[in-house]
């Protein structure tokens, strides 16, 4: 495989990354937050199998308001690509909160395809089991992080409304 560019790669997972099934709360407003995730994906090395990656994103406590310092990322292996230049393009480009975000992958399977029946398996037991917590994600294999930071910057936004207002009412700052 040929070293790309990370915002290469970033475009890539953005436009190809699938969210099947996100968390069903928002992130703590005042503590971390654990997002637990099934990534599945094609699989580059055997044709008709599907990648099953499972593993956790901690958000560790985020600055809504805050001055503006840099986003810390851990665990999420950006293969072939210079890791150094991967937080300068999330602090530029994409604006997460500041923050920690640690990944740690769990397991890494190989399961019988084709892709979206693996991923209706695998959504349909979560379901069954009255999981909430845990996301199912889609996406390229081979920039499996960033469309796990893609599902993470999706949850952020979808927060970020109930996070600034539990603030300003811990503070006494509401508006009516």
């Amino acid at each position: 495989m040929t070293k790309r560019g990370p915002l290469e790669a970033f475009a890539e997972a953005l436009k190809r990354t699938r969210i099947v099934r996100a968390r069903k709360h928002t992130l703590y407003t005042f503590g971390n937050t654990n997002l637990p995730y099934l990534f599945l994906a094609q699989s580059g090395v055997n044709a008709g199998d599907v990648v099953l990656r499972r593993g956790k994103v901690t958000v560790e406590r985020p600055q809504i308001i805050a001055p503006r310092s840099p986003v810390e990322l851990e665990g999420f292996d950006f293969e072939d690509m210079d890791e150094d230049a991967i937080p300068v393009l999330i602090n530029r480009l994409v604006r997460f909160p500041p923050a920690r975000y640690l990944n740690a992958s769990q397991a890494l399977d190989v399961v019988d395809g084709p892709l979206d029946a693996a991923t209706e398996r695998v959504a349909d037991r979560l379901d069954q089991e009255n999981d909430i917590r845990t996301g199912v994600i889609q996406g390229p294999e081979h920039v499996w992080g960033f469309s796990i930071l893609a599902y993470v910057g999706q949850m952020i936004a979808r927060s970020a409304p109930s996070n600034v207002g539990e603030f300003l009412e811990r503070f006494g700052l509401e508006t009516d």
